[in-house]
């Protein structure tokens, strides 16, 4: 199942987490990359990982981006999230490229 695609924008609920945004040498597009639904943006040949209790396939759900050099996923990675419809287990992992 694929989900449609909703962009997810960060704001800052106070000076604190507006402090923590922000990369000193990342390029401009991390932070920018937290979305739900759509397509994930896995390195080239990661596929879905499989469901923990039946095996199938599990759909893209969403992944969140690395906000700051205070908050970095691995290296400015992003944090991704797979669920299994049938069972509706989770699974969730860090990719860093």
């Amino acid at each position: 199942m694929t989900l449609p695609e909703f962009k997810i924008d960060l704001t800052p609920k106070s000076e604190e987490a507006t402090r923590t945004m922000g990369f000193k040498w990342a390029d401009d597009r991390v932070g920018q990359r937290s979305k739900i639904g759509g397509t994930p943006d896995l390195p080239e040949g990661a596929t879905a990982p499989p469901c923990p209790s039946c095996g199938k396939e599990t759909s893209f759900v969403s992944q969140l981006d690395s906000i700051g050099d205070d908050l970095a996923f691995a290296d400015v990675g992003l944090l991704f999230t797979f669920v299994c419809f049938d069972c509706f287990e989770a699974v969730s992992f860090i990719q860093s490229s």
